[in-house]
């Protein structure tokens, strides 16, 4: 699936509420089974029952990783998918691609957060530290 104008758009506002919703803890995000071609990391969050998001990043960019987002839906159908490099040299083509990038970007760190318990180990971390 191409990334077009309209993939960017919504894509933007789905990205948007996810991390709206990741920040309060209403999301449940799992890391995703070993990634396809290309993913390094993949982590996913059911939507009710009727659709799973998956948040990746990416390796096969020449100048680096990327981040993608696809939903979809509970037959296995994929409703949107997009992918984007995170500094390409060519530059963006698309309007909102640049803040898609940067929104993505903070939405796996989320995904990855959130699944691997960062904030509790640092925060546990921190306290063993101080009482050494």
């Amino acid at each position: 699936m191409p990334n077009t104008l309209d993939n960017i758009s919504e894509a933007r506002e789905l990205v948007s509420q996810l991390i709206d919703k990741t920040l309060a803890k209403k999301l449940e995000w799992t890391q995703g089974d070993n990634a396809t071609s290309g993913e390094l990391s993949l982590f996913e969050a059911g939507v009710g029952t009727e659709f799973t998001i998956k948040v990746f990043s990416l390796s096969r960019y020449p100048t680096g990783e990327g981040y993608g987002i696809e939903m979809i839906e509970g037959s296995g159908a994929q409703v949107l998918r997009v992918e984007l490099e995170s500094s390409p040299r060519y530059g963006y083509s698309l309007p909102g691609e640049l803040e898609l990038a940067q929104e993505l970007t903070r939405l796996h760190e989320l995904a990855r957060r959130s699944v691997f318990g960062v904030d509790s180990k640092v925060s546990k971390a921190k306290s063993l530290l101080l009482s050494l």
